[in-house]
């Protein structure tokens, strides 16, 4: 006989039951059905969690199941190599009830209810099926834990006393909502308070303690709870903040430890853009944080962007350019055989018909703010584009007899010299018009650095006729 030990035949069991099922007994159908490891939903009155009747197995079922009945191996072993296969699947090892009600191979491995079920052993000869040995145990589980709350200071008074409510995202309302509030106490000033005095209601959105007496700002309240927990009893057995800290409340539940920033520690401002600007043991201190940027006339607001070209979050680029774009005018002029013209409606250098005359000014470039180098990291100087702008008044003579050069004087550094001769022949675009009532625009373009001084030197050469200049100025592009 490959199969030894006490042995029930005959038995009723579940129409879900088949050869290799780990049953318990069901004393309200009388019958045989799966066992599960599973905790039961309602708990004895001291708050002690109870394993469900499916978690106590009575054996596993050897042999078919036929018009509801079969033989259960309560306690003994089996050498079955059919049953060994459908319960191991050919592992060695000690087994217990998982909560699907499969046998699981180490206790380990059980994250539930452990309840310990048989051994296996394989056999050295692959001709043998090995021994299975079948013992099942109780549930092992431990009870309860014991909770210890201090409440805050948020009562509320009431026509019979006073209140306060514990929200469902608390620690302690899941220590009371898990366990038996009925085994709550409450503790002021160092003595409990009597049970009549006080009462627990807990609901899906919050617990609330009432007690029939008044409750002053000095009185200290603490919450003594009784949690059940399963598995292994848990290792946290109490949970403090240092001393002085303010800003941190803790609170244990069924072992856990739960860390929470205590509201009473934050100060909070009147602006809806806020956060923390302030952090310390004793208070958080929030305060106004940028909420918008708007950028006014003149201002441009861009995205900062880091060295692979990438917007950087909460980044920004404040700059001006639009303000510094306006037109700047020559100034300090050297007439060279140039004359001064005007009449009512404006005032012009005119460079005579048939001589060749200069005009000399100079022009100081605008201030152009640095960029930061995506490499390193600090604000550099950089070069712009910019434009030489020159508004003459229509004639016969042409832009051809009209030649311009600048000398680009960088502005000096602190102790350090710069070059005063950078003089460069620019290219005139544009032409002069026959029209005398139209002024005509003819421009250079350039590139220029912040501040720089610019001084110009537009040359008339042997004109056929004379050249009236209105202004000259510079732009940025």
């Amino acid at each position: 006989m490959n199969t030894q030990g006490s042995i029930f035949t005959d038995v009723g069991f579940s129409t879900d039951c088949a050869k290799g099922t780990i049953v318990a007994y069901d004393d309200k159908l009388g019958i045989y059905v799966p066992a599960s490891a599973k905790w039961s939903t309602s708990y004895r009155q001291d708050g002690s969690v109870i394993p469900e009747t499916t978690s106590y197995v009575v054996g596993v079922l050897i042999s078919d199941v036929v018009r509801n009945g079969g033989t259960v191996l309560c306690n003994g072993w089996t050498k079955d190599e059919e049953l060994i296969q459908l319960l191991t699947g050919g592992e060695s090892g000690e087994y217990y009830l998982d909560v699907d009600g499969k046998a699981k191979s180490g206790r380990a491995n059980i994250t539930t209810l452990p309840v310990y079920c048989f051994s296996y052993r394989k056999s050295a000869d692959a001709s043998d099926a090995g021994i299975l040995v079948f013992d099942p145990q109780p549930p092992e589980y431990a009870g309860h834990s014991h909770g210890r709350y201090v409440l805050s200071t948020d009562w509320e008074t009431t026509s019979t006393g006073s209140t306060i409510t514990l929200p469902n995202s608390s620690a302690v309302y899941d220590a009371l909502s898990k366990g038996n509030p009925e085994c709550a106490s409450l503790v002021k000033n160092g003595m409990e308070v009597s049970p009549d005095l006080w009462s627990i209601e807990v609901t899906t959105e919050a617990a609330t303690i009432s007690v029939s007496f008044s409750v002053l700002q000095s009185d200290e309240f603490i919450l003594h709870t009784i949690t059940p927990f399963t598995a292994e009893e848990p290792i946290v057995r109490s949970v403090d903040v240092a001393r002085g800290c303010k800003i941190i409340a803790a609170d244990r539940d069924s072992g856990n430890v739960r860390l929470s920033l205590n509201e009473q520690a934050i100060t909070r401002g009147r602006y809806t853009g806020s956060g923390v600007v302030a952090l310390s043991n004793q208070e958080i201190e929030v305060g106004p944080v940028v909420q918008q940027i708007h950028a006014g006339p003149g201002i441009t607001l861009s995205h900062y962007e880091d060295v692979d070209g990438l917007e950087v979050p909460g980044s920004f680029v404040v700059s001006a350019e639009e303000l510094i774009k306006q037109e700047h005018d020559m100034m300090l002029c050297n007439l060279d055989g140039v004359v001064l013209g005007s009449n009512s409606n404006s005032n012009s250098y005119v460079f005579p018909k048939g001589l060749t005359s200069k005009l000399h000014g100079s022009i100081r470039a605008p201030f152009i703010p640095k960029v930061i180098d995506p490499l390193t990291g600090e604000l550099v100087n950089r070069s712009v584009p910019a434009t030489i702008n020159i508004l003459v008044k229509g004639g016969t003579a042409t832009a051809q007899s009209l030649t311009l050069s600048v000398n680009r004087i960088r502005k000096p550094q602190e102790g350090v010299g710069t070059v005063a001769n950078n003089v460069t022949e620019l290219l005139l675009t544009g032409d002069i018009g026959s029209d005398e009532s139209h002024a005509y625009l003819i421009q250079a373009d350039l590139n220029i650095n912040s501040c720089d001084y610019i001084v110009c030197t537009l040359q008339a050469t042997n004109p056929i006729a004379a050249i009236e200049v209105i202004s000259i100025s510079l732009s940025l592009a």
